[in-house]
């Protein structure tokens, strides 16, 4: 396969896990920057751009994987693809198939020639023990320790410290996005915000935790566009990516209510709460050395991915 692109030295994308909840986001934003966008998946979808390029492999197939980076050549590659089911992927067993396939992927893309690879991480990498203890705390990528306490969390951090052990030995440019609170269409019912959406609409009763815990929620096409900025930039190592906005449960559901025009029975404090009181990053590194700004209105993602998420 040969294009304008591989002619040019354009530069050029793979997208693996590209129809999953944060990759089909990324895709437009890689094309507006510039890339020409190569993205993998079991099936193309319907609604896909025509100028996205897609690839049918098996991520754990070595051979599959060598022979598809042999006919792209890609110049970067964006890696989303992990086993993600809700409720269940905290601790599978198949967070290490997923950390042994990245790390080949990651070996594979370099031998071919490759030259800048970003993953997608997680707040689970931190040490989360260490949240809430002072007013003004927030995840920093330097200064909080990585103490993961579940098997994603550990095989997202070995993920990255292996990658980044083995770009410091070749001269493999290499980041790390590690993505916070986000919601969007398609994800699971039971996550707070569909939860949330579902019982104002309907006037239902929804049992939660405190309502005093604080996350940052960012809309996946939000996380989406920050992830292809990122893979434009030449930022290294490991960036937050969130809004750097923090927001109760309780203010949250209290937006959520007001655009939904109805008001359900939410029992805040009724369950234990899930994680630290505060859970909020810093983002410092991601607009100052990506360019990308978070939507300035806190419920225009909630605006946006309401009526999807309910319908």
């Amino acid at each position: 396969m040969t294009t304008a692109a591989h002619e040019t030295g354009a530069r050029r994308v793979l997208v693996t896990g590209a129809t999953g909840f944060i990759g089909r986001h990324a895709l437009t934003p890689l094309r507006n920057l510039g890339f020409e966008v190569h993205a993998t998946a079991r099936s193309v979808p319907e609604d896909s751009p025509a100028e996205i390029h897609w690839h049918a492999v098996d991520l754990f197939a070595p051979d599959a994987v060598d022979a598809l980076l042999a006919i792209i050549r890609p110049t970067h590659l964006l890696h989303f693809a992990w086993y993600a089911e809700h409720g269940k992927f905290w601790e599978s067993p198949y967070n290490l198939d997923w950390l042994g396939a990245s790390v080949t992927l990651l070996r594979a893309f370099a031998e071919s020639g490759g030259k800048r690879f970003v993953g997608a991480g997680t707040c689970a990498e931190y040490d989360w023990t260490e949240a809430g203890s002072a007013a003004a705390y927030r995840f920093d990528e330097d200064r909080t320790p990585l103490r993961p306490t579940t098997l994603y969390g550990a095989a997202k951090a070995s993920t990255f410290l292996t990658g980044s052990a083995y770009a410091r030995n070749t001269g493999l440019s290499f980041a790390w996005g590690r993505v916070f609170h986000l919601f969007g269409p398609g994800e699971a019912p039971a996550r707070i915000v569909p939860a949330l959406a579902r019982a104002h609409a309907l006037k239902e009763r929804l049992e939660c935790g405190p309502e005093t815990q604080t996350r940052d929620f960012l809309p996946a096409f939000a996380v989406g566009e920050a992830f292809a900025h990122l893979c434009a930039s030449e930022a290294q190592g490991p960036v937050n990516i969130g809004s750097g906005r923090e927001r109760t449960l309780g203010e949250l559901s209290t937006a959520i209510a007001s655009l939904a025009g109805t008001q359900g029975d939410i029992r805040f404090g009724v369950l234990p709460g899930s994680g630290p009181e505060r859970l909020v990053p810093l983002v410092r590194r991601l607009t100052a050395e990506t360019g990308w700004i978070p939507p300035v209105d806190p419920d225009a993602g909630l605006r946006e991915m309401l009526p999807k998420i309910l319908f």
